[in-house]
């Protein structure tokens, strides 16, 4: 009877939930990766919406990269750095819809999470819709009210969740500076003294989320998200310095 041998260096599982969906594939040494992403994710045209993108790891815990494929015409992703760095299980990214996109429905973006030697990806559904149009709240102002409420409080928490690990973060760079010596020490304060005026520009930005009205929404909720992404990038260049 002839035996029938199957790799097991690479297996994938799909598990769909109600609003999220997930994949698992296995590689070398036992190592396992998982990603998480919504089913699907509308957006309005010249407005943003979160992609949130989890993964776990097996067996290691190197950094994992996030790349977006097959974004339609006029769709990007804000966030320049797309790393979850060693430890981070999740991540919220920002797709925004130029003036250059198109109304349409069903586009499939492919999100790949790169980790450990494996590669997995994901589809989310995504839909470009028309600028100011109401989408299940209605249009009455007790319920453009309550939309925005809703959209101060997420964005807050979620700004804030990243601004407390920027602020261990940053933390720890000061804590790496003080045992540096030479060109590193000189570099590094320089860094230092860059990354504190722009914690000092976001703190303000923070404060204004409960202020901004409806109208300014979509392009603040941006700069926001975009000033907190080149932060944590500029956090993970300076700590490279130690890795020299």
């Amino acid at each position: 009877m002839k035996k029938v041998f199957v790799p097991l260096t690479l297996a994938v599982v799909m598990a769909v939930g109600c609003n999220t969906q997930q994949g698992n594939v296995k590689g070398k040494d036992g190592k396992e990766l998982t990603l998480k992403v919504p089913e699907k994710v509308a957006v309005d045209r010249e407005g943003t919406a979160e992609v949130t993108v989890h993964v776990e790891r097996k067996n290691f815990d190197e950094p994992v990269k996030i790349e977006f494929k097959d974004l339609p015409t006029g769709v990007e992703v804000v966030e320049k750095d797309h790393t979850l760095d060693k430890g981070v299980k999740e991540r919220k990214f920002t797709l925004k819809a130029t003036d250059k996109s198109k109304v349409s429905s069903g586009n499939a973006v492919q999100v790949v999470a790169s980790g450990g030697g494996m590669d997995m990806t994901q589809k989310v559904v995504l839909d470009i819709r028309e600028a100011g149009t109401q989408h299940e709240v209605g249009s009455s102002p007790a319920a453009k009210e309550a939309q925005l409420k809703k959209n101060r409080d997420e964005l807050n928490a979620t700004v804030k969740k990243k601004m407390d690990e920027i602020d261990n973060s940053m933390k720890d760079l000061r804590a790496k500076a003080k045992e540096a010596t030479g060109q590193v020490k000189e570099d590094i304060n320089k860094d230092l003294q860059r990354l504190d005026q722009q914690r000092q520009e976001l703190g303000k930005q923070y404060l204004q989320i409960q202020e901004t009205s409806a109208e300014r929404w979509n392009d603040f909720s941006t700069r926001l998200n975009a000033a907190t992404g080149e932060l944590s990038e500029g956090i993970r260049k300076a700590m490279k310095r130690f890795q020299k």
